[in-house]
């Protein structure tokens, strides 16, 4: 399901409507099949906090910059804060069932009140599939004595079917058998916490091909005032911890070949039992053909890496992406080095692009707008934009020791994207190490809180 921002920020408001107390007597968990793609919860008393949102009694009041961006819409907002006496959407879920169907439920604590103050504000209240619904712009409201359901996407006949399938099969299966993963969506006192069942996901990616041992990936997101962190692991069902396979420790010393002023840095110690084959079926899902057609020619060299590998890029000015510069180095066998500097060089000359060599750099382009250096670079596939030297003093090397990787962005404007963008920038810092994956989001040049800022910025 894709939502426009604006139905995003609505639907948000929604849920912001109960901000404490229990679930009631409605246990969630166990109206949701095991089988969907993903579940998450969210804490929306943090985030109306934090996104600058303001509560007298039970009245939530929109900062002024959703207010003065958002306009009418913004008045809707305030409407929908107004059942937070009859709404307790603290332990509300989001439930990615298919690529096609993605929904909110939550537990109703009035029915009546609800009932009212749905007609309140003119929403009218009919019967579809065994629910009361109402079409909410584009959204199917269903509801029964003490659960709700938004999806999007679909009129309210539509979605009581869909959801009626939902409930058949969590009758068969529900998430709350799964003990491990209902604990961690009720753990901790994160904003958001969400797993991701990896067996769904690959079946589908793997073109229904069975996934014999299913794992999930759970992850969770906090904020401050200056500050987003997330965390990310991998876990079985009933709650055991996986380590990330296919992963080494990095070679810092690559870095030596990296600009300490490149903004963008990215390094993975992979083995050869790296799962290439999954990775590859994701990027072609998303990529569509082209995609599909770029892996099909690079698929045997990534299999072939056993070691570091790199990717820097420098651009001075992002709104022109071709003066960028670039540094890709990954480790394999020097046979399957050979071949791809071999395939690089048929290539080029299949396109007529005329190419040097010299004692470091087997191939080297200069023409027709293309700067191009490959070689064997100390044991390492090299292509960059410019010669190869391992003179650069990068201080980032000594963050990555004993590390499996991890990616560096510190980007000072986004101005550098586009005039019209805001004057600040981010900085990006994610370390994967065998256990899971921790990183945090901050502001570059900017003193304001994160939230508020960035929401603004995206509005």
């Amino acid at each position: 399901m894709k939502l426009s921002l604006t139905s995003a920020l609505l639907l948000t408001a929604v849920m912001i409507l109960g901000l404490s107390g229990c679930s009631g007597e409605t246990d969630l968990y166990k109206t949701i099949p095991a089988n969907v793609v993903a579940v998450a919860r969210t804490d929306f008393g943090q985030l109306a906090e934090k996104s600058g949102f303001t509560k007298t009694g039970d009245t939530y009041t929109a900062p002024d910059y959703i207010s003065e961006s958002l306009g009418k819409k913004a008045a809707k907002i305030s409407e929908f804060l107004n059942y937070s006496h009859c709404v307790d959407l603290d332990g509300a879920l989001f439930v990615t069932a298919t690529s096609d169907l993605s929904f909110l439920t939550f537990t109703i604590t009035d029915f009546k009140e609800f009932c009212a103050a749905l007609k309140e504000n003119g929403v009218t209240i009919e019967e579809n599939g065994g629910f009361n619904s109402a079409s909410l712009g584009g959204r199917a409201l269903l509801f029964n004595d003490n659960q709700g359901w938004l999806v999007g996407g679909m009129m309210p006949a539509k979605a009581a079917e869909e959801i009626n399938k939902i409930l058949k099969a969590a009758g068969e299966m529900p998430v709350k058998k799964l003990e491990g993963i209902c604990n961690y969506l009720e753990s901790g006192d994160e904003i958001f916490r969400a797993a991701f069942c990896s067996s769904v996901i690959l079946n589908q990616v793997r073109d229904k091909a069975e996934v014999t041992d299913p794992w999930w990936i759970v992850m969770s997101a906090n904020a401050d005032d200056r500050r987003i962190s997330f965390e990310a692991s991998r876990m079985k069902a009933d709650g055991e911890s996986l380590p990330f396979e296919g992963l080494q420790p990095v070679n810092p010393a690559v870095l030596g070949y990296v600009s300490a002023e490149a903004p963008i840095v990215l390094l993975a110690g992979l083995t050869k039992d790296f799962d290439w084959d999954s990775t590859a079926k994701v990027i072609e899902t998303l990529g569509g053909l082209q995609a599909r057609g770029f892996m099909g020619v690079v698929l045997p060299y990534l299999r072939a890496i056993d070691g570091t590998a790199l990717l820097a890029l420098d651009m001075e000015n992002m709104s022109e992406p071709e003066n960028s510069q670039y540094t890709a180095m990954v480790h394999m066998p020097q046979e399957a080095v050979n071949d791809a500097l071999s395939a690089i060089a048929k290539m080029l000359s299949s396109y007529g692009m005329p190419f040097k060599s010299d004692e470091r750099h087997s191939i080297m382009v200069d023409a027709y707008g293309l700067h191009l250096y490959a070689g064997n670079i100390d044991g390492y596939l090299g292509v960059s934009s410019e010669p190869f030297s391992p003179n650069h003093d990068n201080g980032l090397a000594k963050d990555f020791v004993g590390k499996n990787g991890g990616l560096y962005v510190n980007i000072p404007s986004l101005r550098n994207f586009a005039p019209t963008a805001p004057g600040w920038g981010i900085c990006l810092e994610v370390a994967l190490e065998t256990d899971g994956i921790k990183g945090s989001l901050r502001l570059n040049n900017s003193n304001a809180p994160i939230l508020p800022t960035i929401i603004s910025a995206a509005l």
